[in-house]
């Protein structure tokens, strides 16, 4: 038992190297003091610059791999798996030497997991679901914490997650039929908010609605009009991934553009939330992996197209093209 300790007390300690910090310590100053205050590579980026944060991520994501190495390397049980993996991203967060005060755990996370596809373990699939809603659970009160983020309305948008889980379980048929009705539902709502604003200012409403759709159609409803579409043109395999793909990318870039976006590319798009887009659904990717018959290529392209397409549409809401747009473009090249 002596060495299944050894094991998880070193995939804390070397969870807990901070690269940031080190490099932020190298140049003079204390990287917890300056932009988010956090030591990852989003922060990395925003103060040190992209060289920088490229070094922090892999290392952080290497930090995940190492960790899980150990345990299969010195021949400890699959649970040592899991726990050396975990124990490696609970020290990137809390590391001992700096008051406990580290990182989201988001690249570490995404180092565990991969290993982890390398090995036939029991509740694989469970853990590396589990472990990606705690690393997303993480990251929003990470950025709820340094800046104005309003999550009643991140909490609404993610009911939209309920549509794929439902339509794997369901022919297209009858898919259609219950995005038409909620749709219908919310085109009404719609219609009525147009004659009668003091709608818009009941507290619900006010609490998930952007200023914006006061006088428009509302982002849900261009939402189901891109899924019914969706459905109706492209293959069940194909529309499921597109969903699960632009819901959280959409959400993920949108909350980091507006937290730490400097580096604007086109309207009000910046560079790192289109980063935290593509790579949040490339994790997510890798977790319905374990559940839908993808391949790696599939995903790899599908978080390509969510991450495109979610920063050129400018002038279209992106809610409607999202769903639609990845689904078009993983049809055409036949994933």
């Amino acid at each position: 038992m002596l060495k299944e300790v050894i094991i998880i007390l070193l995939a804390y300690l070397i969870g807990s190297l901070s690269p940031s910090h080190f490099l932020a310590w190298l140049k003079g100053f204390n990287l917890r003091q300056k932009g988010t205050k956090n030591l990852g590579a989003t922060n990395t980026l925003l103060i040190l610059g992209k060289f920088y944060a490229l070094i922090v991520a892999l290392f952080d994501v290497g930090k995940g791999i190492f960790a899980v190495y150990l345990a299969y390397y010195f021949g400890l049980s699959e649970l040592f798996y899991y726990l050396a993996g975990t124990f490696a991203v609970l020290g990137h967060i809390f590391p001992f030497y700096l008051n406990f005060r580290g990182g989201k755990g988001a690249a570490t996370s995404i180092g565990l997991i991969i290993a982890l596809l390398f090995f036939d373990l029991s509740f694989k699939k469970w853990f590396i679901l589990a472990f990606f809603l705690f690393t997303i659970i993480v990251t929003l009160y990470r950025v709820k914490k340094h800046k104005n983020i309003n999550l009643n309305r991140k909490m609404y948008r993610s009911l939209a997650f309920v549509f794929p889980i439902i339509y794997a379980f369901i022919i297209r048929e009858e898919m259609l039929l219950i995005v038409g009705i909620i749709l219908f539902l919310f085109l009404v709502l719609d219609l009525i908010r147009f004659f009668n604003e003091r709608i818009n200012k009941f507290r619900l409403i006010k609490s998930i609605m952007k200023s914006k759709e006061k006088r428009n159609l509302s982002t849900s409803s261009y939402l189901l009009i891109s899924f019914l579409l969706s459905a109706f043109f492209f293959d069940k395999q194909i529309v499921i991934l597109a969903m699960f793909l632009t819901i959280l990318g959409d959400g993920i870039a949108e909350i980091y553009g507006k937290s730490y976006g400097t580096n604007k590319l086109f309207g009000n798009k910046t560079l790192v939330g289109s980063l935290a887009c593509f790579m949040s659904c490339l994790f997510l990717g890798i977790v319905l992996v374990q559940f839908y018959q993808y391949s790696y290529l599939t995903i790899l392209i599908g978080a390509l197209a969510t991450t495109i397409i979610e920063l050129i549409s400018t002038k279209i809401d992106d809610n409607l093209t999202l769903p639609f747009g990845v689904s078009f473009v993983l049809r055409l090249l036949r994933f």
